[in-house]
């Protein structure tokens, strides 16, 4: 696109409450990009944490996505479901919704 263009690239973010994470260590994992010695992986982590949460990235290749989900199969129905409703990311946020259809911990 050149500098002129009007159209705007625009990336939708599905944000649920961290009480979708089974625990607080496995936000401290996804808040750190995936630095869990204990849990190797073999696939590309993008996240951000946040004040209250992290930013997950769910976009990218097929492949990568796969080995993601096999990963953090806890969470896999959500990042799933991210994906299927054509979001780049999922937001953990302490304050975010829950949702019947996922399961929740109390943490």
């Amino acid at each position: 696109m050149n500098a002129n263009s009007t159209v705007f690239e625009i990336e939708k973010i599905l944000v649920i409450s961290t009480a979708h994470l089974p625990s607080q260590e496995y936000l401290d994992e996804l808040s750190s990009n995936g630095a869990a010695p204990s849990r190797p992986r073999n696939f590309n982590l993008i996240s951000i944490p946040t004040n209250y949460g992290v930013l997950v990235y769910v976009g990218g290749d097929s492949e990568n996505f796969s080995r993601l989900i096999n990963h953090y199969s806890d969470i896999s129905v959500i990042l799933v479901k991210a994906r299927e409703l054509g979001c780049s990311w999922v937001n953990f946020d302490q304050d975010g919704s829950t949702y019947s259809i996922f399961t929740s911990w109390d943490w």
